[in-house]
């Protein structure tokens, strides 16, 4: 087998991933993750749920993480895990051949009397994703970073104020950092990194890893429906004589 033909082989196999974010859970809020087969042939997918640790959660309705879903098929399940002070997820879906699977979600939150929706956004990992600019350009004060390999990954933050240094005439110049930091991000684990620090202008990220994801944090349109508890309503004492032995 020749070199062009291994590679042409290996796109081939490589499964398509997808990232569903953001989505939440805890104490009155919970996730609905939902797979659509919108092609004619039935669909293999890998799907997992992380917390922003890294770590696994759990997906009611899937009996294990690779499911089979037959041609027009719809699947819904729910993310929902309690006693947890880490209230971010999210979710890795992959499948193998040409794309089937049509991947949406949301989160919903009840308080006052309300149920909130925001919907779920599906975005795709790359390798060594870059980005630079002016700070008033971005729309966002917050990016969300994503590491959905099982290796470990880095990033190189540059916080500026727009000076640039120029040792010679045929030096390309380099942008000075009035403030900088490294990043690690763990196997499957989530970083939320700021935009804005101390007054800068210009901002830019580096990252290093084999699938990095990439998202400016910009204020989400929610939905709301309002409920109410008739208080009019009242329950009755179930007899002894028809409970359940």
């Amino acid at each position: 087998m020749t070199i062009l033909s291994a590679l042409f082989l290996y796109q081939i196999l490589r499964p398509i991933e997808s990232i569903l974010f953001p989505l939440g859970y805890g104490e009155g809020c919970w996730s609905s993750v939902i797979l659509q087969n919108v092609s004619e042939q039935e669909a293999n997918v890998w799907l997992t749920a992380h917390k922003s640790s890294g770590a696994l959660a759990p997906l009611t309705g899937a009996a294990n993480s690779r499911m089979r879903i037959p041609p027009g098929a719809k699947i819904s399940l729910r993310l929902e895990v309690d006693g947890e002070d880490d209230r971010q997820a999210w979710v890795q879906m992959k499948e193998r051949g040409a794309q089937a699977i049509a991947l949406s979600g949301a989160v919903e939150c009840t308080g006052k009397g309300e149920v909130r929706t925001i919907a779920a956004n599906v975005i795709f990992p790359s390798r060594d994703p870059w980005i630079r600019g002016d700070v008033a350009d971005f729309h966002a004060n917050e990016i969300w970073m994503l590491n959905a390999s099982p290796a470990p990954a880095s990033a190189a933050l540059c916080y500026s104020s727009g000076a640039y240094s120029q040792l010679s005439d045929n030096q390309k110049p380099t942008e000075i950092c009035a403030d900088e930091a490294d990043l690690f991000i763990p196997p499957f684990g989530m970083r939320i990194v700021p935009i804005v620090k101390n007054g800068n202008s210009r901002f830019s990220l580096r990252s290093a890893g084999e699938a990095i994801a990439i998202r400016l944090l910009v204020p989400t349109a929610e939905r709301k429906k309002k409920f109410a508890v008739d208080s009019t309503i009242q329950f009755a004492d179930i007899p002894p004589s028809i409970i359940a032995k």
